[in-house]
């Protein structure tokens, strides 16, 4: 496998704008460029039986759905960790809605409150449940 990357300094010697350029090949697959990112990958396989080449657009899988539930009870404690000895960072309403990033196995729910980008912990429990 090589592994090669890029980068050429400037007059003043620091670094271009432009993102670091990786070539990277291994046996029967090469990648051209990640520059942009890793949204797309040009890759071009050879098949060294028949001497044929193929060229191929590979994409980041799709984002998982995401997770959006309400609050139940008429008020919830947004807190800083998963518990009750954690302090209090904001409070929701019944009905408010908000995204679910993770939760724990001893029943508390990491969210998002959508309006604010806040994020914090809550007791699972004052969700609705998970694709309601």
């Amino acid at each position: 496998m090589r592994v090669t990357l890029r980068n050429t300094p400037t007059k003043t010697g620091t670094a271009p704008a432009q993102p670091l350029g990786l070539a990277m090949s291994t046996n029967g697959l090469q990648i051209g460029s990640l520059q942009g990112g890793l949204g797309a990958i040009s890759a071009a396989a050879s098949d060294t039986t028949r001497g044929n080449s193929s060229a191929k657009v590979i994409s980041s899988p799709p984002a998982p759905p995401q997770d959006f539930r309400e609050i139940r009870a008429s008020r919830a404690n947004v807190r800083l960790g998963p518990s009750t000895e954690f302090p209090v960072m904001a409070q929701l309403l019944a009905g408010d809605r908000v995204r679910v990033l993770d939760e724990d196995p001893s029943g508390w729910a990491l969210l998002e409150n959508p309006r604010t980008g806040d994020v914090g912990w809550i007791a699972a429990s004052l969700l609705s449940a998970k694709g309601s």
